[in-house]
């Protein structure tokens, strides 16, 4: 996937980190990244708000390799 300008996992998976951080990705394990808090807002508005859905919006604009955690991507 290293050589893809568009990662379509973002759009299937969830990754929720034990302290209730939803991770963009499972490659960032450590939760640097985060589109929102589980115990704080609903998965619903989560999987569906502002923050993921400009993260997608960038990807499918083929910035992949400008954009943490998909620039370090080695799945």
């Amino acid at each position: 996937m290293k050589n893809l300008d568009y990662c379509a996992r973002i759009e299937k998976d969830m990754v929720i980190l034990s302290e209730g951080n939803v991770s963009k990705c499972c490659i960032d394990f450590e939760g640097l990244t985060s589109f929102g808090n589980v115990d704080k807002g609903s998965l619903s508005d989560i999987w569906n708000g502002a923050q993921r859905m400009g993260f997608i919006e960038k990807l499918k604009l083929h910035k992949r390799k400008k954009l943490y955690p998909c620039n370090i991507c080695v799945i």
